[in-house]
Protein backbone atom coordinates (compact mmCIF):
# COMPACT_ATOMS: atom_id res chain seq x y z
CA UNK A 1 0.00 0.00 0.00
CA UNK A 2 1.48 3.20 -0.84
CA UNK A 3 2.97 4.82 2.59
CA UNK A 4 1.09 8.37 2.18
CA UNK A 5 -2.37 6.02 2.74
CA UNK A 6 -1.17 3.86 5.36
CA UNK A 7 0.02 7.03 7.26
CA UNK A 8 -3.12 8.64 6.95
CA UNK A 9 -4.98 4.95 7.66
CA UNK A 10 -2.59 5.14 10.99
CA UNK A 11 -3.58 8.47 11.52
CA UNK A 12 -7.32 8.17 11.35
CA UNK A 13 -7.09 5.00 13.56
CA UNK A 14 -5.42 6.71 16.60
CA UNK A 15 -7.09 8.03 19.85
CA UNK A 16 -5.95 11.54 21.08
CA UNK A 17 -7.46 13.66 23.41
CA UNK A 18 -5.47 16.99 24.02
CA UNK A 19 -6.29 20.37 24.80
CA UNK A 20 -9.14 19.82 27.73
CA UNK A 21 -9.77 22.32 30.33
CA UNK A 22 -11.47 21.02 33.39
CA UNK A 23 -13.41 24.43 33.39
CA UNK A 24 -15.28 23.71 30.31
CA UNK A 25 -16.84 20.99 28.15
CA UNK A 26 -15.53 21.82 24.93
CA UNK A 27 -12.67 18.35 24.21
CA UNK A 28 -11.56 17.17 20.62
CA UNK A 29 -10.83 13.63 20.10
CA UNK A 30 -10.63 11.92 16.62
CA UNK A 31 -12.39 9.33 15.34
CA UNK A 32 -12.01 5.36 15.65
CA UNK A 33 -12.61 4.28 12.38
CA UNK A 34 -12.86 5.57 8.69
CA UNK A 35 -15.90 5.54 7.16
CA UNK A 36 -16.19 5.61 3.16
CA UNK A 37 -16.65 9.22 3.39
CA UNK A 38 -12.89 9.95 4.52
CA UNK A 39 -12.00 7.00 2.16
CA UNK A 40 -13.13 8.65 -0.53
CA UNK A 41 -11.46 12.04 0.30
CA UNK A 42 -8.20 9.96 0.78
CA UNK A 43 -8.08 8.44 -2.67
CA UNK A 44 -9.19 11.72 -3.75
CA UNK A 45 -6.48 13.25 -2.26
CA UNK A 46 -4.03 10.69 -3.85
CA UNK A 47 -5.48 10.88 -7.18
CA UNK A 48 -6.44 7.42 -7.20
CA UNK A 49 -9.68 6.44 -9.03
CA UNK A 50 -11.95 3.13 -8.16
CA UNK A 51 -14.53 1.65 -9.17
CA UNK A 52 -16.28 -1.52 -6.82
CA UNK A 53 -18.29 -3.74 -8.90
CA UNK A 54 -20.76 -6.45 -8.58
CA UNK A 55 -22.15 -9.15 -10.82
CA UNK A 56 -25.18 -10.70 -10.15
CA UNK A 57 -26.61 -13.50 -12.22
CA UNK A 58 -28.08 -17.25 -11.60
CA UNK A 59 -26.52 -18.42 -14.12
CA UNK A 60 -23.30 -17.56 -12.80
CA UNK A 61 -21.81 -20.59 -11.45
CA UNK A 62 -18.87 -22.30 -13.52
CA UNK A 63 -18.75 -19.29 -15.61
CA UNK A 64 -15.59 -18.05 -16.70
CA UNK A 65 -14.81 -14.58 -17.40
CA UNK A 66 -12.13 -12.20 -19.25
CA UNK A 67 -11.04 -8.39 -19.30
CA UNK A 68 -9.44 -6.97 -22.26
CA UNK A 69 -8.57 -3.17 -22.91
CA UNK A 70 -8.16 -1.34 -26.04
CA UNK A 71 -6.32 1.89 -26.35
CA UNK A 72 -7.91 4.82 -28.79
CA UNK A 73 -5.53 7.41 -29.81
CA UNK A 74 -7.45 9.90 -32.91
CA UNK A 75 -10.58 7.25 -33.22
CA UNK A 76 -8.01 4.85 -34.36
CA UNK A 77 -7.73 1.70 -31.82
CA UNK A 78 -3.93 1.39 -31.60
CA UNK A 79 -3.82 -1.30 -28.58
CA UNK A 80 -5.91 -4.41 -28.07
CA UNK A 81 -4.47 -6.23 -25.42
CA UNK A 82 -5.77 -8.96 -22.48
CA UNK A 83 -5.78 -7.80 -19.22
CA UNK A 84 -6.97 -11.04 -17.57
CA UNK A 85 -8.14 -14.83 -18.61
CA UNK A 86 -9.35 -16.93 -15.35
CA UNK A 87 -9.15 -19.93 -17.78
CA UNK A 88 -5.66 -19.01 -18.08
CA UNK A 89 -5.27 -19.57 -14.17
CA UNK A 90 -3.04 -22.01 -13.36
CA UNK A 91 -5.37 -23.37 -10.01
CA UNK A 92 -8.45 -25.04 -11.32
CA UNK A 93 -10.40 -22.93 -8.57
CA UNK A 94 -9.77 -19.70 -9.84
CA UNK A 95 -10.69 -20.56 -12.90
CA UNK A 96 -14.68 -19.88 -13.19
CA UNK A 97 -17.12 -18.41 -11.20
CA UNK A 98 -17.68 -20.47 -7.62
CA UNK A 99 -21.03 -18.73 -6.63
CA UNK A 100 -24.05 -16.46 -8.45
CA UNK A 101 -22.25 -13.10 -7.16
CA UNK A 102 -18.85 -11.77 -8.23
CA UNK A 103 -17.11 -8.97 -7.03
CA UNK A 104 -14.46 -7.06 -8.79
CA UNK A 105 -12.68 -3.76 -7.42
CA UNK A 106 -11.02 -1.57 -10.13
CA UNK A 107 -8.20 1.06 -8.83
CA UNK A 108 -6.38 3.22 -11.29
CA UNK A 109 -3.49 5.75 -10.38
CA UNK A 110 -1.64 8.25 -12.84
CA UNK A 111 1.66 7.94 -11.58
CA UNK A 112 3.34 10.59 -13.86
CA UNK A 113 2.82 12.25 -17.52
CA UNK A 114 3.06 9.22 -19.37
CA UNK A 115 1.75 6.42 -17.13
CA UNK A 116 -1.20 5.20 -15.63
CA UNK A 117 -1.09 2.21 -12.77
CA UNK A 118 -4.09 -0.24 -12.24
CA UNK A 119 -4.92 -2.90 -9.88
CA UNK A 120 -7.98 -5.52 -10.53
CA UNK A 121 -8.92 -6.90 -7.45
CA UNK A 122 -10.44 -10.28 -7.61
CA UNK A 123 -12.14 -12.21 -4.67
CA UNK A 124 -8.73 -14.39 -3.76
CA UNK A 125 -6.32 -12.24 -6.08
CA UNK A 126 -5.11 -9.37 -7.56
CA UNK A 127 -3.55 -8.48 -10.54
CA UNK A 128 -1.39 -5.24 -11.24
CA UNK A 129 -1.59 -3.67 -14.74
CA UNK A 130 -0.02 -0.44 -16.37
CA UNK A 131 -1.01 1.23 -19.16
CA UNK A 132 0.17 4.36 -21.26
CA UNK A 133 -1.77 7.82 -20.90
CA UNK A 134 -1.00 10.98 -22.37
CA UNK A 135 0.13 14.76 -20.41
CA UNK A 136 -2.69 16.29 -19.46
CA UNK A 137 -2.29 16.72 -15.83
CA UNK A 138 -4.19 13.76 -14.83
CA UNK A 139 -7.51 15.35 -16.19
CA UNK A 140 -8.73 11.35 -16.75
CA UNK A 141 -11.42 9.68 -15.04
CA UNK A 142 -12.40 5.79 -14.52
CA UNK A 143 -15.80 5.34 -15.44
CA UNK A 144 -18.36 2.13 -15.15
CA UNK A 145 -19.53 2.46 -18.87
CA UNK A 146 -21.91 -0.45 -18.45
CA UNK A 147 -24.23 1.02 -15.61
CA UNK A 148 -23.55 4.73 -16.84
CA UNK A 149 -25.18 3.86 -20.13
CA UNK A 150 -27.21 1.11 -19.05
CA UNK A 151 -25.47 -1.54 -21.51
CA UNK A 152 -27.14 -4.82 -22.43
CA UNK A 153 -25.36 -7.57 -20.20
CA UNK A 154 -25.08 -10.83 -21.92
CA UNK A 155 -23.31 -14.20 -21.21
CA UNK A 156 -20.95 -15.08 -24.17
CA UNK A 157 -20.72 -11.98 -25.66
CA UNK A 158 -18.15 -9.31 -24.99
CA UNK A 159 -19.64 -6.07 -23.34
CA UNK A 160 -17.84 -2.80 -22.51
CA UNK A 161 -17.36 -2.42 -18.76
CA UNK A 162 -14.59 0.29 -17.80
CA UNK A 163 -13.49 3.53 -19.74
CA UNK A 164 -10.46 5.40 -18.32
CA UNK A 165 -11.56 8.85 -20.11
CA UNK A 166 -10.41 12.85 -20.83
CA UNK A 167 -13.31 14.94 -20.09
CA UNK A 168 -15.77 16.32 -23.01
CA UNK A 169 -14.57 20.48 -22.94
CA UNK A 170 -18.52 21.67 -23.70
CA UNK A 171 -19.22 24.88 -25.45
CA UNK A 172 -19.64 26.74 -22.40
CA UNK A 173 -16.01 25.88 -21.24
CA UNK A 174 -16.63 23.44 -18.55
CA UNK A 175 -15.86 19.83 -18.39
CA UNK A 176 -18.19 17.13 -18.65
CA UNK A 177 -16.88 13.09 -17.71
CA UNK A 178 -20.83 12.09 -17.03
CA UNK A 179 -21.28 13.43 -20.95
CA UNK A 180 -19.30 10.96 -22.49
CA UNK A 181 -19.93 8.44 -19.72
CA UNK A 182 -23.74 8.14 -20.96
CA UNK A 183 -22.76 7.59 -24.34
CA UNK A 184 -21.67 4.17 -24.00
CA UNK A 185 -23.16 3.05 -27.29
CA UNK A 186 -20.93 4.82 -29.13
CA UNK A 187 -17.71 4.46 -27.87
CA UNK A 188 -15.69 4.17 -31.40
CA UNK A 189 -16.74 7.42 -31.96
CA UNK A 190 -16.41 9.49 -28.80
CA UNK A 191 -13.48 11.66 -30.72
CA UNK A 192 -15.80 13.04 -33.41
CA UNK A 193 -18.83 13.08 -30.82
CA UNK A 194 -16.84 15.34 -28.03
CA UNK A 195 -13.15 15.73 -29.85
CA UNK A 196 -11.43 13.38 -27.12
CA UNK A 197 -8.32 12.44 -28.22
CA UNK A 198 -6.87 9.70 -26.13
CA UNK A 199 -8.81 6.90 -23.50
CA UNK A 200 -8.71 3.39 -22.93
CA UNK A 201 -11.66 0.72 -22.62
CA UNK A 202 -12.14 -2.43 -20.75
CA UNK A 203 -14.28 -5.06 -21.97
CA UNK A 204 -15.69 -8.24 -20.68
CA UNK A 205 -16.95 -11.41 -21.22
CA UNK A 206 -18.80 -14.29 -19.41
CA UNK A 207 -18.71 -17.83 -20.92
Amino acid sequence: MNKSILSLLIFGLSIVSFGQNTDTDLKITSIHQLDEYDIQNIFGFQGIKYQKLKFIGNDFKNKTYKITAKEFLDGNIVTDTLVFDSAEMYYDELKKVKDTILEITVLAKQIDNTTLKMEFIFPRFSLPREYKVLDLKNKYSLRNIASESKLDIRYNEKFYLLAYIQPYDRKDGTLSYCDVGLSGMDIENWVKKFDIKHYWTFEMEFK
